[in-house]
């Protein structure tokens, strides 16, 4: 920068101006005007354009002193006008290369960023600046955009510590506001912004930018409107101290929208996995996309992200519906027409649709307490046995109706003409989440029969009769889907309470289902010879029930069957809920302690891999070892295998309690068990044992896969270990008591082990 101050001497500058003055003399002068005119030039060109060199208070000066020697030369050739004042620009304007263009668009951004400082901790200082007679327009609308009406100082300046911070005090704000209002002057004398306008709007843009992009995440607050209302204050002063030209302010307006639109349409993915957190950040956008009319490019941009960042392979089908529930909500505030949301959502519900495990997800998220979904499912959807997608009926309650005919007409509006081309229907443009949905699929079918099975399995699960939570969702899925629909529902909870009615004594509790009502299990479990006692209790009960009911016969589903039995050992007793297979397997060591795996599938009556899984269940909850190969042997005394740990209580008795069907192995007290809370019963402390021993395998498959969902833990569990039954929400509360014993971490919906953040 020193060559500015190194500059044509005084002497030499009036040359030009004497020589332009006679410019219209002797031809010999213009060679001389040629001359001059070239070195002087010469010198504007050879000025470096580096934003450090006018990043602090003495470059700021040094520009402002080649400005102001300028302009003393043109002060004193004011005087003479017409060709002279002509020739005078075109000097200016030749001088004004493209490095001095950049230069001064770095002096203008300097100074744009201290003015946007200064209004926004305090307004009012500009007014109390050496700013030099602004008068006319300019110091009204100074006056007006700096009368710190709306409460005085936004934040306290600090000391004036005399460093290179050009606004760290209230001291040196003045200071600056001085200089930059002497240099504006001169910018306005010298005619210069007639030739470099564009390095004014180019330091808003740079200036805006910049500011813009420091709000980046921070989507919990609104920004746009104080972004806006502080860059056009500032604006305001530097149009008022260029002479009262509307150049800035404009023009700074417009780009505080486009940089916030950009910014938002950028983060958008962001923002919606973060909503309802983020609906700041919506309202921002919305305002910008109804004023910058880019609902299209938005729209593109979003559905180019969730092709990168959600449709793949990698993502749960749980994920996927989360973030297109959040879509749904977060693009109905942004874009009321839903002409975003279709856009967007086109890939995504054909995704889903791929999907095997799509509708099983989207039931369990309806009936799931805890799901987004519980509370829209509650709601009554489109008329009952619509298909999805048709329109309702002129005066129905459905999807998209508006009932009061006085309150549709105060709130319409016409769509716009993108939203006339990609929503079908106006039905689908007021649907709410579980209508769209379910109208993924082409028929409703598939989730009533997928909720037929999630309700079996529900009352399968629990060894009892209450029905209080499955009447609930009963009832719920009657509002979307119409009673007619729910009436195999309605059959299975009749069947629980006739079962109850009828229930005969003693230690069992059976369920009675109605077969033509009641998925059969796939695929079916292998027959088994039952041990005596097992067998004689079925017997008796079945000859009560044909007794009480001569036109039906009883048909045993030991697939879906439950048995609770209470195995005493010599130091303690542990409580399991088993299948009727499993629970003769351990039938087969009652009068012996060790027996052969060929033994054990002969007394069983099926082949020895069936027999194998049987087995395995026990040694996984410490009843039984593998003594050698073929061999295994009760675990009496907990000294005797290490690696098990099993509950007990001393009451010393054994009894059987079978449930008529169940396909799990699950209890009431498996949240307990998962949870490893003290005095857990001895079923919960069992089970916990038992997962334990699971746990093996999970260290095995975050070791060799990495972090994984919940869902991929529980499918490759199923995998590696058939003869078991782990409930999601039984591993679910495992995998949560090994995060708080600190032996995995959860991050983003994934477990790893712990230790491991980089895998």
């Amino acid at each position: 920068m020193s060559n500015l101050c190194e500059g044509l001497p005084d002497e030499a500058l009036q040359a030009i101006v004497e020589q332009i003055k006679g410019r219209s003399g002797a031809p010999a002068a213009e060679s001389s005007i040629d001359r001059v005119a070239g070195e002087y030039r010469a010198r504007l060109r050879g000025v470096r354009c580096e934003c450090s060199e006018v990043g602090g208070e003495r470059e700021f000066g040094q520009f402002l002193e080649y400005l102001g020697r300028i302009g003393d030369v043109a002060r004193g050739w004011a005087r003479d006008a017409g060709g002279a004042q002509m020739a005078w620009g075109a000097l200016v304007y030749e001088s004004f290369g493209a490095a001095q263009i950049g230069l001064l668009q770095q002096w203008m951004c300097l100074g744009l960023r201290c003015v946007l400082r200064i209004v926004e901790t305090d307004p009012a200082l500009v007014l109390r600046a050496d700013l030099g007679a602004i008068g006319g327009e300019g110091g009204r609308r100074l006056r007006d955009c700096c009368g710190c009406r709306e409460g005085g100082a936004g934040r306290a300046w600090g000391d004036d510590s005399g460093g290179g911070d050009m606004c760290g005090s209230e001291a040196a704000a003045l200071r600056f506001l001085g200089e930059f209002a002497r240099g504006c002057r001169l910018l306005a004398e010298l005619s210069i912004l007639d030739y470099a306008r564009g390095a004014v709007l180019g330091a808003v843009d740079q200036a805006v930018g910049e500011r813009v992009e420091a709000q980046a995440g921070r989507w919990a607050e609104p920004v746009l409107q104080p972004l806006a209302r502080g860059v056009g204050r500032a604006a305001c002063v530097v149009d008022a101290l260029l002479g009262g030209r509307r150049l800035a302010a404009g023009h700074a307006e417009a780009q505080v929208y486009a940089r916030v639109s950009a910014l938002r349409e950028r983060e958008l993915f962001g923002i919606i996995v973060d909503y309802p957190e983020s609906r700041a950040a919506i309202d921002d956008l919305r305002a910008c996309v109804g004023r910058l009319g880019n609902m299209r490019a938005v729209a593109a941009a979003l559905r180019g992200a969730v092709r990168r960042r959600l449709l793949h392979p990698g993502a749960t089908t749980g994920d996927i519906l989360t973030q297109y529930i959040s879509a749904i909500r977060c693009l109905r505030l942004l874009d009321p027409s839903s002409t975003v949301l279709e856009i967007v959502a086109q890939p995504i519900r054909a995704y889903l649709r791929s999907r095997d495990n799509t509708v099983a997800c989207i039931v369990q998220d309806m009936v799931s307490g805890e799901s987004e979904l519980f509370e829209d499912a509650g709601e009554p959807g489109a008329e009952p046995g619509a298909e999805p997608g048709a329109e309702p009926a002129a005066g129905g309650g459905g999807e998209g109706v508006v009932l009061d005919e006085d309150s549709a007409q105060r709130g319409w509006a016409p769509l716009p003409a993108e939203a006339r081309s990609v929503c079908r229907t106006a039905q689908r443009r007021d649907a709410d989440a579980v209508s769209l949905l379910v109208s993924i699929f082409d028929s409703r079918d598939v989730f009533v029969r997928e909720f037929e099975a999630h309700l079996a399995q529900s009352l399968l699960r629990h060894a009892g009769y209450d029905t209080a939570r499955e009447r609930a969702q009963v009832e719920m899925m009657k509002l979307r889907f119409g009673a007619r629909a729910l009436e195999r529902s309605e059959v299975m909870l009749k069947d629980v309470a006739d079962s109850r009615r009828i229930r005969l004594g003693g230690a069992h509790q059976p369920l009675v289902v109605s077969r033509q009502f009641w998925a059969a299990p796939e695929p079916p479990e292998p027959h088994v010879l039952l041990p005596p006692p097992l067998a004689a209790m079925r017997a008796r009960y079945a000859a009560a029930y044909e007794a009480l009911n001569p036109a039906r016969r009883l048909e045993w589903r030991d697939a879906q069957a439950l048995v609770t039995l209470r195995v005493q050992l010599a130091d303690r007793t542990v409580e399991a809920e088993a299948r009727p297979a499993q629970a003769a397997a351990l039938f087969a060591f009652q009068d012996a302690p060790a027996r052969a795996l060929a033994d054990v599938a002969q007394a069983l009556g099926c082949g020895e891999d069936a027999a194998l899984r049987c087995l395995r269940f026990w040694q996984a909850r410490g009843v039984l070892r593998e003594a050698g190969a073929g061999v295994f042997e009760a675990v009496e005394a907990l000294g005797e295998e290490g690696a098990a740990v099993c509950g007990g209580d001393d009451d010393g008795h054994k009894g059987q309690q079978e449930h008529g069907a169940s396909d799990d192995d699950d209890d009431d007290n498996d949240d307990e068990a998962a949870a490893g809370g003290a005095g857990a019963g001895a079923a919960g402390a069992a089970r916990a044992a038992a997962l334990r021993v699971h746990f093996n395998f999970i260290v095995g498959m975050l070791t060799n896969f990495g972090p994984l969902a919940l869902d991929r833990i529980h499918a490759m569990l199923g995998m590696l270990l058939p003869g078991e039954a782990v409930a999601a929400d039984e591993l679910r509360d495992f995998l949560a008591q090994m995060v708080r014993e600190e032996r995995l971490d959860l991050a983003g919906g994934t477990y790893r082990l712990r230790g491991r953040a980089g895998q």
